[in-house]
């Protein structure tokens, strides 16, 4: 959301308003109102203070005038009138009431990483989706979203599903204007994430947190969109191999699957090898393993061994997170079992 801006021409307090519309959240509604009635406030001293510069001199040359009477009026500091509904709404809003807090938002946030050009491709990159919050020091917006930012952070961290899938980031736009200008941001702030082993290219691609500027806001939006992408962990050549497999007779299975270098699964491995590529080896050992075993015991019994073993993977869950690194495997070895198995009904036959 956009701020005041200050205008070339004209006096100093010159501003633009955020426009307030019907498609507005309450907390969205709310904090427009707040920022426009605030910078409506400091406009209006600003022209107050010039007018009585003005009338000062005035008054210093001709004489006359209750100066001082106008002054003490304007230090009452009245503010511009905000519709009921607009106040009831501020009121009500567990984002408004926090309204007034703020921190420093190139603090250190525990498991926060702090972008700039070294890290950035390796952190986009990873393998989790990427939440980045975008800021300048001085922007009293940026401060004050940077409380509701610090507790997403925290939130992420205080859950197994969410500390395997998710990692927060956030990047100082006046330190690192570079990073900021990839993701084609302007405006600050601004929060953006992208899903897992992306590329720089990417960035200006990357999908907006909006609705809500408040935790609660972003982990509705970036952790259910993380938790429900079923292809998480798994390797789309892999997942090729997989579905052509299941089609094959057993003899050609056997061949394709077993067949060292010469079969085509061993050669997916190899290339993963070489190019050093961790998800294609995660890939070869758990693609690897679980079309052994259909290989050897068929639809049915294979069916209860892996639906048994999704199980067994959700109770290895660390949900005290003393191991987020247990946790990721055991997700994306969920998610290939998954696959594997609807593969397998799908087109297999005893």
């Amino acid at each position: 959301m956009k701020g005041y801006k200050k205008k070339e021409s004209g006096y100093k307090g010159d501003y633009e308003e955020i426009r307030i519309t019907n498609d507005m959240t309450p907390e969205e509604r709310a904090f427009a109102v707040k920022s426009n009635a605030d910078n409506r406030m400091d406009n209006a001293e600003t022209l107050h203070a010039k007018i009585f510069d003005m009338m000062e001199k005035y008054e210093t040359r001709f004489g006359g005038g209750d100066v001082k009477a106008m002054k003490k009026a304007q230090d009452r500091k009245q503010r511009s009138p905000i519709a009921d509904e607009d106040m009831k709404n501020m009121e009500d809003s567990e984002y408004a009431k926090n309204m007034t807090k703020s921190i420093d938002p190139s603090a250190p946030m525990e498991g926060c990483i702090e972008l700039n050009m070294e890290n950035l491709e390796r952190v986009i990159g990873g393998q989790k989706y990427t939440v980045i919050l975008f800021y300048t020091q001085w922007s009293g917006t940026c401060k004050r979203l940077a409380v509701e930012y610090e507790k997403f952070v925290k939130q992420i961290f205080r859950s197994a599903d969410q500390i395997s899938k998710v990692v927060p980031a956030k990047v100082d736009c006046d330190a690192h204007p570079r990073v900021c200008e990839i993701f084609d941001v302007e405006d600050y702030p601004q929060i953006l994430y992208l899903p897992r082993r992306s590329k720089l290219e990417d960035a200006k691609t990357a999908t907006a947190v909006t609705g809500g500027r408040n935790a609660g806001a972003f982990s509705t939006i970036v952790i259910d969109t993380a938790l429900q992408d079923a292809s998480f962990g798994r390797v789309k050549k892999f997942d090729k191999f997989v579905t052509k497999w299941m089609k094959l007779s057993p003899k050609k299975k056997n061949k394709e699957l077993l067949g060292k270098e010469k079969g085509k699964f061993g050669i997916l491995c190899k290339e993963a090898y070489e190019a050093n590529d961790d998800d294609g080896k995660v890939a070869c050992h758990l693609y690897g393993k679980y079309l052994e075993i259909i290989l050897e015991n068929g639809v049915t019994k294979s069916s209860r061994i892996l639906q048994k073993t999704k199980k067994d993977l959700a109770n290895k869950m660390d949900y005290e997170l003393r191991d987020p690194q247990q946790n990721y495997l055991a997700f994306v070895e969920s998610n290939i079992v998954s696959y594997i198995m609807g593969e397998m009904l799908e087109h297999m036959e005893e």
